[in-house]
């Protein structure tokens, strides 16, 4: 889709759509390693303190992504009013 976008084969909509954009970007660090992208980019991230949370990422080896998962509510549990 990546490409599609940079040859300017989406339509105007599709360009702007904010879940298009974002697998565009995210989607990505599913086939890479988490040391070539995602803790490099995670790493840029600066705290209330200006410190890069590179500083206290854990040696990570795996990650696991999920995009748009399908959650469920669990029926929520009301008090009996008879009681």
């Amino acid at each position: 889709m990546f490409q599609a976008l940079i040859k300017g084969k989406l339509t105007r909509s599709e360009e702007n759509m904010e879940d298009l954009l974002t697998s565009n970007v995210f989607g990505i660090f599913k086939y890479l390693t988490p040391s070539e992208v995602l803790l490099p980019f995670i790493g840029e991230a600066i705290d209330l303190r200006g410190k890069h949370l590179a500083d206290h990422l854990p040696q990570v080896e795996s990650a696991e992504y999920k995009f748009w998962p399908w959650l469920t509510e669990k029926a929520a549990t009301l008090p009996n009013p008879m009681c």
